[in-house]
């Protein structure tokens, strides 16, 4: 393969994946360690910084300084504004002040903080050096996928941490959307399907109706909630089990961090394992203060502990059958997305409303990869035979604050995009000179229950009386949800052009390219720390290899001493310096060599 190659990524917030499309085949890119997905972590230490699988080892171990969730912070600024996740619910540190949130943690001796988008950056680094490692060639573009109902912040957000890690964004599209993508690169739809992705992974929930004919995929109407995943079942089980361990041993763990962390683990497991089984333990040893905790879960409980959030993601499918005008027997496909579609008791759900059985032809976890990489290759290679035209939907209204407090809505979700729109804005009072707008991004019927985007003025309206000026303001939105409101006065001597600037609610451009200077630095430290680790290995593999030799009887009997000298001072020596120089390391096993050449 020659030149660079563009990927799809899906961004998870339990786990991401990552895959590329080659000659027309879509190759989903293994990890290391040969999963075709990697926990969205990553952990700090006094050492170094671990992504991925190494991170989740330390899960347990190094929790305060393990980052994981970070998906549901993506585009939360501030104390200002409504948080996606219950902050108290997180083992690591918080920072919140009036303008930003970041992540505190401990890393090579120093206390270090870092916004969401930077911890995002260093997960899809990770994901796209692993990438270029597999594929042999340098990748330098991307999709990346959201969940449907993400806002424009979360959405530049998650553009920000792309072009920290070194990507360039070709665009970030819903993962409802992706799947469905994928789910079409299976199976080659000749006529009109209407597909209903259900999408409920480890920290969101979309419900998306996309109209699916040959490379065609129209979303007809869209809907989710982002603070609603596996997450959030994990929760409820910790909090359940939290119950009953207080009811028996009188020990309140609410505020023990390490004992509800391991509880946690646990629970996780046994998510999973009602999965396939009718009931598994909940078992660990020394809990809090020497007292044990086991339980034993059978699925049906485990069904009603969580029946509230099953029965929310069913209403929330209701509401976008209704928002794209139909029913459920409308539906010729299901497709199920995400790790959390794997409980029974959710497909049961599924079946009962649709009354068909969803397709079961692609992997929940791996689908949104799969389009993703899909619309990556069309973007790439615009000449492509199989291309994959895209039409999406406004995900939340766009509309100005008007009087009493109010939201008038330019453009309602669900509209097809691109779009434009325009309203005449008059004044409200007589001589009045200015017009002020305030846009917002949301379903509630007044302002302060929405998110604030952007905000412009229009200054020198003519003396009037009251409704007799004002301004055309136009909204327009592009094919990649990008929003511009123009405003011209009515007698078109004064007028104004606002685009909402995402800076208002993401990073600057001057804070992306310092974040890109240190995610270069991350990425040399890392190298670096993997070249002492390598050499500290090589250290100890040699030293196995001399006491081997020892054992296997070949030499004079002064030699196998002597080999067994070298071997255990090696060994010893290693236990007290885990942290030298890969130069000293390499030293070291250099002069073994030597001494073990003049051996007779």
């Amino acid at each position: 393969m020659k030149g660079s190659k563009a990927i799809g990524i899906d961004l998870g917030t339990t786990n991401s994946c990552v895959a590329v499309a080659i000659d027309n085949r879509v190759q989903v890119i293994p990890t290391e360690s040969g999963s075709n997905t990697m926990p969205s972590l990553v952990s700090f230490d006094d050492e170094e910084r671990l992504v991925g699988d190494g991170a989740k080892y330390q899960m347990n171990s190094n929790f305060s300084n393990t980052i994981y969730n970070i998906k549901r912070l993506m585009g939360y600024k501030s104390k200002r504004q409504k948080s996606q996740v219950d902050i108290k619910s997180l083992f690591y540190k918080i920072i919140e002040t009036e303008e930003e949130v970041r992540v505190q943690v401990k890393y090579k001796g120093e206390v270090k903080s870092y916004t969401p988008e930077e911890i995002s950056s260093m997960i899809l680094g990770k994901l796209k050096a692993r990438a270029e490692t597999y594929l042999g060639v340098e990748v330098n573009d991307a999709v990346i996928t959201v969940p449907a109902y993400f806002n424009t912040a979360q959405r530049q957000a998650t553009r920000n941490a792309g072009m920290i890690a070194g990507l360039n964004v070709l665009k970030v599209i819903s993962e409802p959307t992706a799947a469905a993508i994928g789910f079409g690169c299976e199976k080659d739809f000749k006529e009109e399907t209407n597909v209903f992705v259900f999408d409920f992974g480890g920290g969101t929930f979309d419900a998306s109706i996309l109209l699916v004919q040959e490379g065609d995929f129209t979303v007809l109407a869209t809907g989710g909630d982002s603070t609603l995943g596996g997450e959030d079942i994990d929760n409820l089980l910790v909090e359940h089990c939290c119950e009953l361990f207080e009811a028996e041993t009188g020990f309140d763990l609410s505020n023990n961090t390490r004992a509800l962390r391991r509880l946690k683990s646990v629970c996780e497991k046994a998510k999973c394992a009602l999965s396939h089984a009718s009931k598994t333990k909940l078992d660990i040893q020394s809990l809090f203060d020497d007292k044990d905790l086991f339980i034993s879960l059978t699925r049906s409980t485990f069904d009603e502990i969580c029946q509230g959030l099953f029965k929310k993601t069913i209403a929330i499918s209701q509401s976008v059958l209704k928002d794209a005008g139909m029913k459920a027997e409308d539906i010729n496909e299901i497709l199920l997305v995400g790790g959390s579609t794997r409980i029974p008791k959710v497909q049961a759900m599924i079946q009962k409303l649709f009354r068909k059985i969803p397709n079961g032809s692609i992997n929940p976890d791996e689908a949104v990869a799969i389009g993703a990489a899909k619309q990556a290759a069309s973007y790439k290679d615009p000449n492509n035979q199989n291309q994959v035209h895209l039409y999406d939907v406004l995900p939340l209204s766009i509309g100005t604050g008007i009087e009493g407090g109010k939201t008038f809505r330019h453009i309602a979700k669900n509209t097809p995009i691109p779009t434009k729109a325009t309203t005449l804005f008059k004044t409200r009072t007589d001589d009045q000179e200015r017009l002020c707008f305030k846009v917002y991004e949301g379903e509630r019927a007044f302002c302060k229950d929405n998110t604030l985007l952007g905000s412009f003025t229009i200054d020198g309206l003519p003396p009037a009386k009251r409704g007799k000026a004002g301004a055309d303001v136009t909204t327009e939105i592009d094919e990649s949800g990008i929003i511009k409101i123009n405003a011209v006065a009515t007698n078109g001597l004064t007028g104004g052009v606002t685009i909402i600037n995402n800076s208002n609610f993401g990073l600057s451009i001057n804070e992306v390219t310092r974040m890109q200077e240190e995610a270069q630095k991350f990425e040399e430290e890392d190298q670096l720390t993997k070249q002492r680790v390598d050499s500290m290995l090589g250290l100890e593999d040699y030293a196995y290899e001399l006491r081997d030799l020892a054992e296997s009887g070949n030499l004079s009997k002064s030699s196998c001493n002597t080999l067994m000298t070298f071997f255990k001072s090696t060994i010893d020596w290693l236990k007290d310096n885990q942290s030298a120089s890969k130069e000293i390391y390499t030293m070291l096993k250099q002069t073994l060599e030597e001494k073990v050449s003049r051996l007779s």
